[in-house]
């Protein structure tokens, strides 16, 4: 009796299988590694411009709303928020008129300037509104 020989491949992995395995592993890790952090980039950004947008509202209704005579209600002042945040908040009187040409009275243009200096490059936000001169004062 005679016995076959039997020639298959090897019943492990080669070196070269296991390399490249290694190596689409790798590129894979990276990539979801990247997008993570762009991700993470991205809602840190929202959230300093979700946070500047609430304090610029948070202003606007501030200058508004506070009792303030209104020879004083003119003004051009630099209030700081934080260590790195500080606004501008500039109330100009603004001259317009009605359709029959009467001028309007008591009318004020408010612009509030923030600026934010926590990351490597400083950001600027304003937020511009004409306004009568409060009634409830």
């Amino acid at each position: 009796m005679k016995k076959q020989i039997n020639r298959t491949q090897p019943a492990g992995f080669m070196l070269m299988e296991v390399l490249l395995a290694f190596a689409i592993f790798s590129i894979a890790v990276t990539s979801i590694v990247i997008a993570l952090n762009r991700t993470a980039e991205l809602s840190q950004t929202m959230t300093q411009e979700l946070d500047s947008t609430r304090t610029l509202r948070n202003l606007m209704t501030q200058t508004l709303t506070t009792p303030v005579p209104e020879s004083e209600f003119v003004r051009d002042e630099v209030v700081e928020i934080n260590d790195h945040t500080r606004a501008r908040i500039q109330v100009t009187e603004f001259e317009a008129t009605d359709a029959d040409e009467h001028i309007l009275p008591r009318l004020y243009k408010i612009r509030i300037t923030l600026e934010d200096s926590l990351s490597s490059e400083q950001t600027t936000n304003e937020l511009e509104t004409i306004h009568y001169y409060p009634l409830t004062q």
